[in-house]
C-alpha cells in the first residue's frame, strides 16, 4: 500500500524455525501515524514457553524507533505463557476472546 511507500507503516515478520518447520511467528505492524501499533503471535504448542520472550523483546526493540503510541496484541486466553510475558512488559488486558467452532 501507499502507506508503506511513504513510511507511515511497516510490517515486520519474524519466524523461529525448528529445522525445516515453523516453531513460531510474530507479525508486527509498526505505525508512524494514527492508531496503535499491532502484532500477532503464533507459537507451536511444543515450543510454548521457550520462544515468546525473545520475540516480544525483538518487537519492543523494533518499536523503540517509532513514535510512542499504544500497542495492541491479539492472543488467546488459553495462552498464559505469553500473557505473563506481556504483563511483565506493562501490557494490560482489554478484552478476552476465545473462539470455538462446530463443523456440521
Amino acid at each position: 500500500p501507499l502507506s508503506n511507500l511513504v513510511g507511515w507503516e511497516r510490517r515486520y515478520n519474524w519466524v523461529v524455525e525448528d529445522r525445516e518447520r515453523i516453531a513460531a511467528i510474530l507479525s508486527l505492524l509498526a505505525l508512524r501515524y494514527g492508531s496503535p501499533h499491532r502484532w500477532g503471535m503464533v507459537v507451536h504448542p511444543r515450543w510454548r514457553g521457550q520462544v515468546e520472550e525473545a520475540l516480544v523483546a525483538k518487537a519492543l526493540a523494533t518499536l523503540s524507533a517509532y513514535p510512542k503510541r499504544g500497542v495492541r496484541v491479539r492472543l488467546y486466553p488459553s495462552y498464559p505463557e505469553v500473557r505473563e510475558i506481556l504483563e511483565r512488559h506493562g501490557f494490560s488486558e482489554i478484552r478476552t476472546l476465545e473462539r470455538m467452532m462446530l463443523k456440521l
